[in-house]
């Protein structure tokens, strides 16, 4: 189920207000939405987005997985192999 999508003038920076617009969306989730996923292109790389989503900072939905499509390079590509398994508990 969709709940919030934002089509905006090329003026807009892609990742302004990616955080407010999570919770907005969160706090109109109808009742019995047991678990929320997060989609977003390479503008919701932002640490404090990111944070909030694996720290499980919302008191309704706890950790929300997410997932970033972004161009992958070799260097990004052996970057993420280097990065531990268990990398989350230091967010």
């Amino acid at each position: 189920m969709v709940v919030g999508t934002e089509f905006r003038d090329g003026s807009v920076n892609p990742g302004y207000g990616q955080l407010e617009e999570l919770k907005r969306v969160l706090s109109c989730t109808p009742e019995g939405v047991e678990k929320i996923k997060y989609r977003s292109d390479s503008a919701g790389d932002q640490t404090g987005l990111l944070k909030y989503c694996a720290k499980g900072e919302n008191e309704r939905f706890g950790v929300i997985d997410f997932t970033l499509f972004c161009p992958v390079g070799d260097g990004f590509r052996e970057a993420v192999k280097a990065v531990p398994e268990k990398s989350s508990d230091s967010l």
